[in-house]
């Protein structure tokens, strides 16, 4: 980060965690030698990626402490994601409450890993820690790796393992001929920082172009530098079941009683954790914790702007974050009554009808949850199937050549937010269930389910299903998703989790569910036999009969939460 010569900065304060090592961070605050409230960023990502937020931080009273994690950049130590952050946050927060220029009020911030080690620090209840405003932070980092119905993330885990891989290697002298054409997502920070939106846009497009290359490759641990890298990367493939002990000490959710921090938490429709941003809120709210929650139509990276894939939601989607931020931690760090908890708890923005709405509670209470059938015509409706022997829809899933995702949340190495999917689902591997034309306007606000009943000619079936919004002109544009792999015995009715979403359906429009069994490169291909990451490669897979059905012993549905 640049100088600024409104403010004093320290660089390589050596910070001592209870084990004796040595975390490295900079410490930025106002001119002068007063006492000043305190934000502290812990960052995995060093300073290839700008915390372009601390001079306005600073600027506005603030002292702020920017610390490499453990094992990553110029701090010691051997860093193992998630597994470290609670104690060494702990420690962080203690040193700076204790320093001479801060009151001993400390708060954090940060977006993404930045925000899970909020999360994970607040865990651990330092008690010094007054607010935290996590942004896109993972809840249960279980979901870093899998959907909520168990089929592995492809290009979200092993993208973001090609990029914090390059410090890595560097601390360990590890070389590798990959790491020489991936680009570090700091570039996209930079770009920002120097540019604006439009060039680290095309920044992060590179960059996806280079990822594809790390999670085209078959078998998955064939390339060295997970192993030698990043091998917990493996052991999160390894460990597919939500309910396995190795997941259990990193479960926020499970352990959200032990939290006592008031929070702002910041998501996205189109991003990876808004599910894990809910969950939080609702966890901590429902005990008396003070949490608000803001959602804007926003992916992966694009927070607080107005565009998300194709799809440009006006001026209002625009948000000024900081001033948000900063209202919350002025109320809890400097006494000031800036309003922020008068206000609404949820703060959620409209899709389609492209407006912010204040609410109390999440779901909401007055939701009317609608089951909408699959037909054997193609058809979604409101009706359930009228005959026991309606036939069921197939298609073959071959893991060779299995079915993009076209916007949604692929992370690193896709494209994400709404595209127009009719491509996609003119694919023989992808059904399609379309609506009647609306007749009035259908708003689609909270978590989306599925009920589908299936069967596989293999031994296990992945189903991904996905919530679209078909124009007049036939534009047939992604709302949500969601996967699901299961193993039988078939058939058998699949639940499969989409992510959280609020949309209006425009009176002319028409709904549609896609079914198909990938979504590359969002999911690792189900190669239908073994299904562990050891036996993913082309040639290694058989191709699948996959049959849904939808006849009265059998309904298949969408559960939509409709609001009145």
């Amino acid at each position: 980060m640049p100088g600024h010569d409104a403010m004093r900065e320290e660089r390589d304060v050596a910070i001592k965690m209870r084990d004796g090592t040595i975390l490295q961070a900079d410490v930025f605050r106002p001119l002068g030698n007063g006492e000043h409230p305190t934000l502290v960023i812990r960052t995995p990502y060093g300073d290839d990626l700008p915390q372009t937020s601390v001079p306005a931080w600073v600027a506005a009273g603030y002292a702020v402490v920017v610390q490499d994690c453990r094992g990553r950049w110029r701090s010691s130590g051997e860093w193992t994601p998630f597994v470290v952050e609670p104690a060494d946050g702990y420690d962080t927060i203690e040193w700076a409450a204790r320093q001479s220029w801060s009151d001993g009020n400390v708060g954090t911030t940060g977006f993404s890993y930045l925000g899970l080690t909020q999360t994970m620090t607040a865990l651990a209840a330092p008690p010094s820690l007054r607010s935290a405003v996590p942004a896109s932070a993972a809840a249960r980092p279980y979901r870093f790796v899998h959907s909520a119905g168990g089929v592995p993330q492809l290009s979200f885990p092993v993208g973001w393992m090609a990029d914090v891989a390059r410090n890595t290697a560097e601390r360990t002298a590890f070389d590798d001929d990959l790491l020489a054409v991936l680009p570090s997502f700091g570039a996209a920070a930079v770009a920002f920082r120097d540019h604006g939106p439009e060039a680290a846009l095309e920044v992060r497009r590179a960059i996806a172009r280079a990822h594809r290359a790390v999670c085209g490759t078959r078998p998955l641990r064939s390339l060295t530098m997970i192993g030698a890298l990043a091998p917990w990367v493996l052991d999160w493939f390894d460990h597919p079941d939500e309910r396995d002990s190795y997941w259990a000490d990193v479960d926020l959710l499970a352990h959200a009683d032990r939290i006592t921090t008031p929070m702002l938490h910041i998501a996205g429709w189109f991003d990876f954790f808004v599910d894990e941003a809910l969950a939080m809120f609702s966890a901590l709210n429902s005990r008396g914790v003070p949490q608000h929650i803001v959602i804007g139509p926003w992916f992966h990276g694009s927070f607080g702007g107005r565009q998300s894939g194709d799809v440009d939601f006006g001026a209002a989607a625009s948000a000024d974050l900081f001033t948000i931020e900063r209202r919350w931690h002025d109320h809890w760090l400097r006494g000031i009554d800036t309003g922020a908890l008068d206000e609404a708890p949820v703060r959620l923005f409209v899709m389609g009808d492209d407006v912010w709405r204040d609410e109390q509670e999440w779901p909401l209470a007055r939701t009317d949850w609608q089951r909408w059938h699959f037909h054997a015509d193609s058809r979604l409706a409101r009706s359930a199937p009228a005959g026991r022997a309606a036939p069921p829809s197939t298609y073959d899933h071959d893991p060779d050549d299995p079915a993009p995702m076209w916007g949604g949340r692929p992370g690193q190495s896709g494209r994400s937010g709404s595209y127009d999917q009719l491509q996609r689902e003119a694919r023989a591997d992808v059904l399609s269930f379309t609506s009647d034309v609306l007749q009035q306007r259908v708003e689609v606000t909270g978590p989306v389910r599925a009920e589908v009943w299936a069967s596989s000619s293999a031994g296990s079936l992945d189903l991904v299903v996905t919530l679209v919004d078909v124009h007049p002109d036939g534009a047939a544009m992604n709302v949500t998703e969601g996967a699901s792999r299961v193993g039988g015995p078939f058939p058998m009715r699949v639940d499969v989790e989409l992510f959280s979403t609020s949309y209006a359906f425009a009176a002319g429009h028409r709904l549609r569910i896609d079914v198909a069994s990938s979504a590359t490169p969002q999911y690792l291909p189900n190669p239908g036999t073994d299904v562990a990451i050891g036996a993913d490669g082309p040639g290694e897979g058989v191709v699948a009969r996959q049959t849904v059905f939808h006849d009265t012993a059998r309904p298949s549905v969408i559960v939509l939460p409709v609001i009145p």
